[in-house]
């Protein structure tokens, strides 16, 4: 599963989507779903909110990602009870694991630290994989459906 994940994540990359709206357009494939106003609205994300070099969009979008599967959706929807704390556990991993191994979360400090000056797949490729796998695992440890014709639990 991971190889073909790296391989998605290289193809959206080099088509020119950026670490946030990777991790989406790999749940709508998942879902086996398109969305492009989706992916365009989660362009607000990139490098760092807007390219303002703040919050990592890896870390704004595995938020997203997240609330994709577990949020609210529309008014005969209730978003699941454990939303807001598996968003919090995801921030809380991403501040240590990336935070702890690039010395901030800021898209810019992370790009600083490891020597260059422009996000590209080299630096960022690993920390999206990395903040992806994570958020696919917190929805998994409480039991949130990803596949396409699954059934999202309440």
């Amino acid at each position: 599963m991971k190889n073909r994940i790296v391989t998605e994540m290289r193809a959206l990359s080099e088509a020119g989507i950026k670490c946030s709206q990777i991790m989406i357009a790999l749940a709508l494939k998942q879902q086996g779903k398109q969305d492009a106003d989706l992916i365009r609205a989660m362009g607000g994300l990139v490098v760092g909110v807007g390219y303002s070099g703040k919050i990592c969009g890896a870390l704004t979008g595995g938020a997203c990602l997240i609330s994709f599967y577990a949020g609210r959706g529309d008014i005969t929807e209730k978003e699941h009870p454990k939303l807001w704390p598996m968003i919090e556990e995801y921030v809380e991993w991403f501040e240590s694991e990336v935070g702890e191994n690039n010395g901030e979360i800021d898209c810019d400090k992370i790009l600083e630290r490891a020597g260059v000056s422009k996000p590209g797949p080299e630096i960022c490729g690993p920390i999206v994989l990395k903040a992806y796998m994570k958020s696919l695992s917190i929805l998994e440890t409480n039991a949130i459906k990803i596949m396409k014709g699954e059934v999202k639990d309440p």
